[in-house]
């Protein structure tokens, strides 16, 4: 990143946080694209799936109509118990699913957002295929078909 947007209206960041600032390309049709912003951690795990919880919030920066994000502490959640082969640990990027979010794709506005010393911060761009498909309108909703009792009882 080239950190060549203006980011000193931003708050400075508090005590053990680091700020993420994500600059992106301008591209056409920026309206079809979207920004899904993904906190999590690298992680010592073995074969368990891993889960990580914690939450993020959206602020504005006062007077300029720029949103920010703040993402709180990412603990360990819940992991499923499989047992795991020997040497089966590694590490890996292991995310926050809960504290995602998406914002719109704007290439005039950084994606600000301040997290946890630890936490990493990824993101990936969305974009709608450019193809409209039309959906099947009901004057109702359709019924379901109904279970078929007989009186007849086999035991």
């Amino acid at each position: 990143m080239s950190y060549a947007a203006d980011t000193s209206m931003y708050p400075a960041p508090a005590k053990g946080e680091h700020v993420h600032v994500i600059e992106l390309p301008k591209q056409a049709n920026e309206g079809d694209m979207t920004v899904e912003v993904m906190p999590g951690k690298q992680l010592k795990v073995d074969c368990n799936q891993q889960m990580l919880r914690g939450t993020s919030k959206q602020h504005d920066v006062e007077g300029w109509g720029y949103s920010y994000y703040r993402v709180s502490a990412i603990e360990r959640g819940a992991s499923t118990l499989m047992a795991c082969p020997e040497g089966a640990t590694r590490q890996r990027f292991v995310a926050a699913h809960n504290a995602s979010f998406s914002v719109a794709y704007n290439s005039r506005l950084p994606v600000v957002v301040y997290a946890p010393a630890d936490v990493e911060v990824r993101y990936r761009v969305w974009k709608a295929e450019p193809t409209w498909h039309n959906s099947v309108g009901h004057p109702q909703l359709p019924k379901r078909p109904t279970k078929q009792h007989s009186d007849t009882h086999s035991d």
